[in-house]
């Protein structure tokens, strides 16, 4: 073999390379005349407010770039499935979706339960996840899968050490019963085994159902100090509004990772609640160039909206998305959008956008620890 090779002329092994290159990227090609994204959301159950929110940042974008030609002559269609926050319908309604109106990519689900069945089902890479709303550790090992979102995990991590630095030493974790939030919790007791801080109750409540009573209950007999809130926006809300009127949880701060709604939680949680959230999604500045392009386009779509995190993230997914889909350089397929979004950090950096990353691995470099004051979560360092 390594004989024929060297007989063979430079050039016509530079056109076996090429050609090798063009027909693993040609494999994958995605034909369809317009560009295909699918949602799976709870746009009618009862955290549909989170969808509402995180949706109009991703509808401001995408249809921009529509009114401006698409992506290369191809518009973007993108498509929201209620799931009504079950996996099992959302696979249901993909594998029918795949028989007539083949997707290029699952795109933003909301639920990390609905994301991990997915990835799951679809392990062949046939048609990726590209930034769901949230994510877990477990996603990581995934070769369909794509996000700038550190790890839901990342962020309990940076609660924990916020609860390191202080005299808190008793907790408890309050949760919605889904495999993914019992991951979290999983990775919450590691995360606090061998610190100074005590975990005194651990309570659930049914998916997908506001049946937070008996969970309740049982927290609140054990006055926790500190408390985590592992679930999705409007069980979070009913425990938050009981506790609001407890004498028992009169000094409890509660912590949050980002899924948990940041948008919709904002606007309807009790005044005078302590609630610390974390997100590796960057607090708005009004003088960041980034933000007044999301500004801009939400004062267009949306003039009636206020501006907030969720519909900033659905901004921030659907413009890194269509900039990978416009500097690939071969056809569209999963492996060249892939690579492209690989060369977007240094792509946003140096058009004054400003959005840092971590090095060699995509994420957005920083973890934010926000509290939630007069309806706005607010920088702790800026308090």
């Amino acid at each position: 073999m390594f004989r024929i090779l060297k007989k063979l002329s430079p050039f016509f092994i530079l056109v076996l390379i090429l050609s090798s290159i063009y027909l693993f990227f040609k494999r994958d090609e995605y034909l369809k005349d317009s560009i295909k994204l699918v949602q799976f959301a709870p746009l009618s159950g009862i955290d549909k407010d989170i969808a509402k929110e995180f949706n109009k940042g991703i509808r401001a974008y995408f249809e921009e770039v529509n009114r401006n030609g698409g992506i290369k002559g191809r518009k973007i269609e993108f498509i929201s499935i209620d799931d009504k926050g079950r996996s099992d319908i959302a696979l249901f309604k993909a594998e029918e979706l795949k028989k007539d109106k083949e997707p290029f990519a699952f795109f933003a689900t909301i639920s990390p339960c609905t994301s991990k069945r997915i990835l799951e089902a679809e392990s062949d890479r046939s048609h990726p996840l590209l930034f769901p709303y949230c994510s877990l550790k477990s996603f990581d090992k995934f070769k369909n899968y794509f996000t700038i979102l550190q790890n839901s995990e990342s962020e309990l991590k940076a609660l924990v050490e916020y609860l390191k630095e202080s005299e808190i030493k008793r907790v408890g974790i309050f949760y919605e019963e889904d495999y993914c939030f019992r991951e979290m919790v999983e990775r919450l007791k590691t995360l606090l085994k061998n610190t100074h801080i005590k975990i005194v109750v651990i309570s659930s409540y049914p998916k997908n159902t506001l049946l937070v009573h008996k969970a309740y209950e049982e927290i609140s007999k054990k006055s926790p100090k500190a408390l985590f809130i592992l679930s999705l926006y409007k069980g979070a809300l009913k425990f938050l509004s009981k506790a609001k009127e407890d004498i028992n949880f009169a000094n409890t701060t509660f912590l949050a990772p980002s899924c948990i709604g940041m948008d919709a939680l904002a606007k309807n949680a009790p005044l005078n609640i302590d609630l610390i959230t974390a997100t590796s999604i960057f607090p708005l500045r009004a003088n960041q160039e980034i933000f007044k392009e999301y500004r801009s386009l939400m004062n267009k779509f949306y003039p009636d909206s206020e501006l907030g995190f969720d519909s900033f993230k659905g901004y921030l997914f659907a413009k890194i998305l269509c900039m990978g889909m416009e500097v690939s350089p071969y056809q569209l397929s999963f492996n060249t959008l892939l690579n492209s979004l690989k060369k977007i950090p240094y792509i946003m950096y140096n058009k004054e956008f400003l959005v840092k990353f971590i090095s060699n691995d995509n994420k957005l470099n920083k973890i934010y620890l926000l509290r939630l004051k007069d309806k706005k979560f607010i920088p702790l360092q800026e308090e």
